[in-house]
């Protein structure tokens, strides 16, 4: 077995590369055409499409404790709260409203696909994020969403209180009324015994 050659086998591998760049020259003026098409359609594309905007709030959902402890119990029940605030945003009285209240010319599920509600895991704080080929509409429907809510969940939550404050009166006024009769009862009783129990339930 004869070896070969070191000189000829790096003349055969010059050869080589001078065919591959021949060849890369030759077709070179395709590949920039191809590159320049490529970029081209992608401007015109991108030109075409319509830009999204993407507009986003946050707000902290502040339950008032019951005592000034803040307790682990507390801090679930909060955070509770917070997720299923969440979920009231998007629902059809809140977005009923935003509609009527901006004038927008569309449906409560046109608008709720625009919107996107989210509580942020461990923490009390609600984002909500609107997304419009106008920014100026997406940032003024995302601000009327909090503002709507959080006007409807003082409403709730007033009248919540106002029917609490009525049934209260009530139990106090049946009480007045227990307490006046037994002690016009125990200033009639004919025993002393008889006095004294109707005066206990005073």
């Amino acid at each position: 077995m004869q070896d070969m050659p070191l000189g000829v086998t790096q003349s055969e591998d010059s050869i080589d590369l001078r065919e591959y760049l021949a060849l890369f020259w030759q077709w070179a003026w395709l590949i920039a055409l191809v590159t320049l098409i490529s970029a081209a359609g992608a401007f015109l594309i991108s030109r075409q499409m319509t830009p999204v905007y993407q507009a986003s709030t946050t707000a902290l959902v502040n339950e008032a404790p019951a005592s000034k402890s803040a307790d682990y119990s507390a801090v679930m029940a909060s955070e509770r709260l917070t997720r299923t605030y969440a979920e009231m945003i998007n629902k059809e009285p809140v977005l009923n409203e935003v509609i009527g209240e901006l004038g927008l010319q569309m449906g409560a599920a046109d608008l709720k696909e625009m919107v996107s509600v989210s509580s942020l895991r461990d923490t009390q704080l609600i984002q909500v994020a609107v997304e419009s080929t106008d920014p100026v509409a997406a940032a003024a429907i995302a601000n009327s969403l909090m503002e709507v809510f959080s006007r409807q969940i003082q409403a709730i939550q007033t009248d919540r209180f106002a029917q609490s404050k009525s049934s209260l009166e009530g139990q106090l006024t049946d009480l007045d009324k227990q307490i006046t009769q037994y002690a016009a009862d125990a200033a009639r009783a004919s025993t002393e015994a008889e006095k004294d129990r109707l005066e206990s339930k005073v």
